[in-house]
């Protein structure tokens, strides 16, 4: 009896070794916070407004003239979370934000609202309660949303949408390192579920500086479907719980992209390219001179430009701040006569025809900028090539000074002013 007892233990002792060898190539991340993320959020979803409630509410606003709809939120049987709204200018509304089907017991949110583009109105990091089911286990977990009512007839129609805008936030550890990690929905038009990985970004604070570098242009966030480095091993998140409080990362054989870190104090990549012009360039035989490189869309920079010929998705704003910032630098660039010099990267989805790269040189001589005219624009070169834009990780408007030895000293992260023709900020 005792051999036999002894066998038993060695295969016990076997098999769990076994199952520990088989699991020692996963590394499981746990994520237990719920925080408001940074970034705006890219996509929302239309809530369907109607009469009647789409659930059994106990407790309503007693208001005449309420629409009703929902956010579905979670993978629970009550993955619903009811709104009223009274569409007046101002609009009103209520959220069931503990999801107890109780609009009238919630915090008091109807006037805790901001004005966005004159029309449309947003309630901004809401907090709401919503439904997870896992391994069959029944959990409520915090969900920030913003609540957008659209009261343009015109432009935005009338209606109500909402966004996801928070993440999960833990810890991992990897080869006896700990690194935060967190997990956002913020690029989908989202149910806050996260177990599809084509639906999330991922964060993982590489160089271990206590925070995750959020930035579109992050070298610390990563699609969730993709292989990423964590030093010189690729990994690649193999699940993740539907409530992602949980992840699972493994060890990759799929090949990664190391991203550029494209921040103060590192090398700006290097690139070699053709102008609109036609003449070879190359960033590396600019050093010596102080370079601002700058990305931006031509019809967003130049107003002129945003007709029916090219793309008018630039609102009048965004076109004011891109041109005044241009004009910023060119401003720059006359003081420091022969110190400093731009590239202009144009982001054009599509290559610039003939007929706008004229246009666009007929602009660039005559700036506009607070009223009066600037004469010529000492502009060094104007680019557009996907490729670079890939290297740089796809920026639509951004701005990267860099020193004589090619380092980048600045970016719009803290965008400069102008004093004593040098630059401020920090």
């Amino acid at each position: 009896m005792k051999r036999v007892c002894l066998v038993l233990l060695f295969l016990c002792m076997f098999v769990c070794t076994s199952v520990v060898l088989a699991s020692s190539n996963e590394f499981i991340g746990l994520l237990s916070e719920t925080v408001s993320w940074t970034i705006p959020p890219v996509c929302s979803t239309d809530i369907q407004l109607q009469k009647t409630p789409l659930e059994n509410l106990k407790g309503m606003p007693q208001v005449k003239g309420l629409l009703f709809g929902a956010m579905k939120l979670g993978n629970g049987k009550d993955n619903l979370v009811s709104i009223a709204v009274l569409l007046e200018n101002p609009p009103k509304l209520w959220v069931d934000a503990n999801n107890n089907e109780d609009l009238s017991d919630d915090e008091h949110i109807m006037w805790d609202f901001r004005t966005v583009n004159g029309s449309t109105y947003l309630w901004h990091y809401l907090k709401v309660q919503a439904e997870y089911q896992v391994k069959g286990e029944t959990i409520w977990l915090p969900v920030y949303v913003d609540i957008y009512v659209s009261m343009d007839p015109v432009r935005g129609g009338i209606g109500v949408d909402y966004s996801v805008v928070s993440h999960r936030e833990g810890l991992i550890e990897i080869d006896d390192e700990l690194y935060l990690i967190a997990l956002s929905l913020i690029d989908s038009a989202s149910d806050a579920i996260y177990n599809n990985l084509s639906d999330l970004l991922f964060g993982i604070d590489i160089d271990r500086d206590n925070k995750i570098d959020v930035c579109d242009d992050s070298y610390e966030l990563f699609r969730a479907d993709e292989p990423f480095y964590v030093g010189n091993k690729t990994y690649e998140i193999k699940l993740v719980s539907p409530d992602g409080r949980k992840l699972v990362l493994v060890e990759s054989n799929r090949q990664a992209v190391r991203k550029p870190v494209l921040r103060r104090g590192h090398p700006s990549p290097d690139f070699q390219t053709t102008t609109l012009e036609g003449k070879p360039f190359s960033l590396s035989n600019l050093k010596g001179k102080i370079v601002m490189l700058y990305f931006a869309p031509s019809f967003c920079v130049f107003p002129s430009l945003n007709n029916e010929n090219y793309c008018s998705s630039c609102s009048y704003n965004v076109q004011f701040q891109y041109y005044q910032r241009m004009s910023d630098l060119e401003s720059l660039v006359e003081v420091n006569k022969g110190k400093v010099v731009l590239v202009w990267i144009l982001t054009d989805e599509e290559e610039p025809k003939p007929d706008l790269i004229k246009k666009l040189q007929e602009e660039i001589s005559i700036m506009v900028s607070k009223g009066r005219l600037i004469e010529e624009f000492p502009l060094v070169t104007m680019i557009w090539d996907p490729k670079v834009t890939e290297l740089y990780l796809y920026p639509w408007e951004r701005l990267f000074i860099l020193d004589e030895n090619g380092t980048i000293r600045a970016t719009d992260e803290c965008w400069f002013e102008i004093r004593n023709g040098k630059i401020k900020g920090g």
